[in-house]
C-alpha cells in the first residue's frame, strides 16, 4: 500500500462533504429546510488535522458516519477516501458495504413492532375502532396494513397503548397538520390558506406533492385538480372513511360508487364554508 498523504485525505473529505452539500442544497431549496443542510455545510468547512493524527481511516469512518445518520451518502466520504489510500475498488466497495452492517443493526434496535392477530378492537357501542381493512382489486382482496399503519403511528408518535380502546379512543386528533404529514412522509410540509388559483394547486400534484384540505371538520384528501370539457375547474377528493359523504353536507359530485372519491367545483371546494387551508408536502 503507497504511503498516505494526509493533506490529500483532507483535501478529499471537505470536497466529498462540498458535494453533498450542494445535492442537499439542490434537492431542499428552501434555506429554512431540514438541519442537515446546516450540518453539512459546517462539515464541509471544519478542518480535521486532530482526527487525522490517530488515523486517516478514523476519520473517514467517523465523518462517513454523521453523514448517514444526518441525511445518508456517506459513500461519498468512504469510498473515494479508501481509493485514495491505495484500496482497489472492489475492495474499497466490498468493505464500504460491510460498514452498513452496524448502520443496519443499530437501525433495527431503533424501531418498533405492532401485530394485528385479524381481530379489530371495537367500542362498548361494537364500532370500530381500529380502522376498516382496505378493499382492493377486481376480487375485493381484504387488506389489513392500515390498522397495522395506523397502530404504529399511535404507539410510535402518541406513545398509546394499541390493545387498549380507552387509549387510542381518546387521541382524536393532531392539531398541527402539517407536523402529521411530515411524520407520516418524511417531507417537510407547510398548512396555508386555501390557494388563489387552480393552477398552482395542480402544479404542486403533477409535481408529486401530497396535498389535503380541511380546516372546518376531518381532512379530505386532493387527488386531482383539472379542467372539465366545460372549461370549469374541478377538484377530486377522497374522503378518508370511504364512502361519498362529507362532514357538513358539502355540494359534491358523486364519482358513481360510493368509495370516498368525489368532486368539487373549485368555486365550492375554495369556499370557507367547507374549506379554510391545505396542507402540502414539499418536494
Amino acid at each position: 500500500m503507497r504511503r498516505i498523504n494526509p493533506q490529500l485525505v483532507d483535501r478529499l473529505l471537505c470536497l466529498a462533504f462540498l458535494a453533498m452539500f450542494i445535492v442537499d442544497l439542490a434537492s431542499t431549496p428552501d434555506w429554512r429546510g431540514p438541519a442537515a443542510v446546516n450540518i453539512v455545510l459546517l462539515a464541509g468547512f471544519i478542518p480535521l488535522p486532530l482526527l487525522r493524527r490517530s488515523h486517516p481511516l478514523v476519520a473517514m469512518g467517523l465523518w462517513a458516519g454523521l453523514i448517514n445518520t444526518v441525511v445518508g451518502s456517506g459513500t461519498l466520504v468512504t469510498f473515494p477516501v479508501l481509493v485514495a489510500l491505495g484500496y482497489p475498488p472492489v475492495t474499497a466497495t466490498t468493505s464500504n458495504a460491510i460498514g452498513l452492517i452496524t448502520g443496519s443493526a443499530t437501525g433495527a434496535v431503533g424501531s418498533i413492532g405492532v401485530n394485528f392477530e385479524g381481530k379489530l378492537l371495537k367500542n362498548d357501542e361494537g364500532k370500530n375502532v381500529d380502522p376498516d381493512p382496505a378493499t382492493t382489486g377486481a376480487n375485493s382482496t381484504t387488506e389489513f396494513w392500515v390498522v397495522l399503519y395506523q397502530r404504529a403511528y399511535l404507539k410510535y408518535f402518541q406513545d398509546r397503548d394499541i390493545t387498549s380502546v380507552d387509549s387510542i379512543m381518546s387521541f382524536t386528533s393532531d392539531n398541527d397538520t402539517a407536523q402529521t404529514m411530515k411524520n407520516v412522509l418524511g417531507r417537510d410540509t407547510s398548512t396555508e390558506g386555501m390557494p388563489w388559483f387552480a393552477e398552482d394547486l395542480r402544479g404542486k400534484l403533477q409535481n408529486g406533492q401530497v396535498v389535503n384540505a380541511g380546516g372546518t371538520g376531518h381532512r379530505y384528501a386532493v387527488l386531482e385538480c383539472f379542467k372539465d370539457s366545460n372549461d370549469v375547474w374541478k377538484v377530486k377528493l377522497f374522503n378518508p372513511r370511504a364512502y361519498d359523504g362529507t362532514h357538513n353536507d358539502m355540494p359534491i359530485i358523486e364519482s358513481g360508487d360510493s368509495d370516498g372519491v368525489f368532486y368539487m367545483t373549485w368555486s365550492n371546494f375554495t369556499n370557507s364554508e367547507y374549506f379554510t387551508n391545505y396542507t402540502f408536502s414539499r418536494t
